[in-house]
């Protein structure tokens, strides 16, 4: 997954923190289900979201963006995390509908319900 600048990532990195109870919710039935591979994707994608909240906490209004633009490292990672978590949620949910279809649906109203939440909800300044 490619983003067309810096700037079109943070966002992004927004929605992950908005999110985060969807990412424990995955883990959490990634651990009821025996999914492992999903497990440790989402620890990854969790601990980032930490670190991206420890980051605006400790530099308010600064870009976590940015930050990581000027690491190499935490760029690779960043990269790393946008782009997995969203091919970890394709394929914990291709897995789930094949394993577990009444889970899947589960999931899918939950998910559109957090989608509305959401909408409601303010960004995370």
């Amino acid at each position: 997954m490619e983003y067309a600048s810096l700037e079109a990532m943070e966002p992004v990195i927004l929605e992950y923190l908005r999110a985060k109870h969807v990412w424990h919710d995955f883990k959490e039935r990634a651990i009821t289900y025996n999914f492992e591979k999903i497990f440790m994707d989402m620890i990854e994608i969790l601990n980032f979201i930490t670190d991206v909240e420890h980051f605006r906490e400790k530099f308010p209004g600064r870009k976590f963006i940015h930050a990581a633009a000027a690491r190499e490292e935490l760029m690779a990672r960043t990269h790393k995390i946008l782009g997995n978590g969203i091919r970890s949620f394709l394929d914990y949910a291709v897995e789930l509908k094949e394993k577990n279809p009444k889970l899947f649906d589960e999931l899918m109203t939950d998910y559109e319900l957090s989608a509305r939440l959401r909408d409601v909800e303010p960004l995370p300044e």
